[in-house]
């Protein structure tokens, strides 16, 4: 039996495994033909793990541990994407090139330049803002597309700020960006070891319960799955006003009352929990990320900068192969190959041109984020928390709540809501909690997924299976 991939998800499968209705090869083999069906117009994956050995397929190894009875937890035998900036052990045959040729060892037949969703009916138009209602937004958009297309039913992918978020809202996934260090940063391509975290996408509150217990090296006895309770009991929520929090018309550019619907959809949701809960603030007066400004200084965006240079210049230099040792390196090389780095609808290298020019001092650094810091943390979040006795702040996904969780370093969550009656497109809320309360974001999921109507996969996709 083969299962209907856009809607399945970890538990059933593991129960098809289980049942013998499907084997972890049948399973594989099914999610590689999603993807040659899909991928040529989606462009989600770079890469596939070659199946030319057995030390690259280990499927048959896996449902013989299953025949005999050794199941090595719920993730034996299910297929799992992994964003490209992510490194992968040498016996899988997979690169790590963080989406950029300048990292690909070998001259590659093509580099994908149009990541689409598999929602959004239409498909990406190349006159749309950076999180235009069109596109997908990133960086993780490929594990959050390739989840909500059925090429696997689970994703890692990473955040700096929001790059977790805003594609798993918009491809009605849950998420996490966990507390900083609670998931390893070795091996991930770094923006910022300050800011940067790994983090699971999924499209059920368990699956990224189990999903997270893996990323985070959580016993048993800690499993995140123990927070599943579906219960709003002890969340207290002080919510965001989505006019005041949601990124401004030059990210996402207006269309056909969009912003119309996420206002009142955002409305009806907070009304919605506000009875089941413990404590509910309606727009609360957390300070805005203009705050975060110093003598004329974005403190974020210089801390960022400069932790960029120092971090990715640390791991170009200390690859074992790599013809791209500085950030220098790397802005000729896209020069160098206009033509497929820089395409006409997206021809910037802004970030790494900014990043090369940042230099400030060590004392300038700190004093940037000690003020940064004191803003996010004693001005911003604690004091919402500690004077209104709440313990939980959501807001839209598509929105600043991801800086505040950054700048702060707060975990913070993404639920899916709803779908945009113009193109389709999914939105959804995020939630931000205390340092370490991945526990608590979780219970919120889940009651989350036991209150608001089902996630629809993509219509496209089903109408074609």
């Amino acid at each position: 039996m083969v299962p209907n991939l856009p809607t399945a998800d970890v538990k059933n499968l593991q129960q098809m495994l289980t049942a013998g209705s499907i084997t972890s090869v049948g399973l594989v083999d099914a999610c590689l033909a999603q993807i040659r069906k899909h991928d040529g117009y989606l462009h989600a994956m770079i890469q596939t793990t070659p199946l030319d050995s057995s030390e690259r397929s280990p499927g048959p190894s896996l449902d013989e541990e299953r025949a005999a009875g050794k199941v090595r937890g719920p993730l034996h035998g299910i297929p799992v994407l992994v964003k490209d900036n992510i490194a992968t052990h040498p016996n899988t045959g997979l690169r790590t090139t963080a989406g950029s040729l300048s990292l690909w060892s070998s001259k590659p037949k093509e580099k994908r330049q149009a990541l689409q969703s598999a929602y959004v009916r239409g498909g990406l138009d190349h006159d749309d803002s950076k999180d235009g209602h069109s596109n997908p937004s990133g960086s993780s958009s490929g594990s959050a597309v390739g989840v909500s297309a059925g090429y696997a039913p689970i994703s890692v992918g990473t955040e700096t700020d929001g790059s977790l978020l805003c594609p798993a809202g918009r491809a009605a996934l849950y998420t996490i960006k966990p507390t900083i260090s609670l998931i390893p940063q070795h091996g991930i391509v770094p923006m910022s070891t300050n800011f940067d975290s790994a983090g699971p996408m999924t499209k059920t509150s368990h699956d990224l319960a189990v999903l997270l217990d893996v990323l985070a090296s959580r016993s048993p006895s800690e499993s995140y799955t123990k927070s599943l309770t579906g219960s709003w009991s002890g969340i207290s929520v002080a919510t965001l006003n989505y006019s005041k929090w949601r990124y401004p018309d030059s990210f996402i550019k207006p269309a056909d009352g969009a912003e119309a619907q996420i206002l009142k959809e955002t409305r009806e949701a907070y009304d919605l929990i506000k009875p089941k809960i413990d404590k509910f603030v309606d727009d609360v007066d957390l300070v805005t990320v203009d705050s975060f400004e110093l003598e004329g200084k974005n403190t974020l965006d210089i801390i960022t900068m400069s932790d960029m240079k120092r971090d990715l210049t640390a791991y170009l230099q200390d690859l074992g192969e790599s013809e791209m040792r500085t950030i220098t390196d790397i802005i000729e090389f896209n020069k160098e190959h206009a033509d497929k780095e820089l395409p006409p609808h997206h021809p910037r290298q802004d970030t790494f041109i900014k990043c090369e020019n940042q230099n400030i001092s060590a004392t300038e650094y700190d004093r940037l984020f000690a003020h940064m810091r004191k803003v996010a943390r004693d001005s911003g979040v604690e004091r919402v928390f500690q004077t209104h006795g709440v313990n939980v702040i959501i807001g839209p996904a598509d929105g600043f709540i991801s800086t505040m969780a950054t700048s702060g370093g707060y975990p913070v969550a993404a639920m899916p809501l709803s779908y945009l009656d113009f193109n389709g497109r999914p939105f959804g809320l995020a939630a931000l909690a205390g340092r370490h309360q991945e526990a608590l974001l979780v219970q919120l999921m889940s009651a989350w997924e036991a209150t608001f109507p089902a996630r629809k996969p993509p219509q496209a996709l089903i109408e074609e299976s």
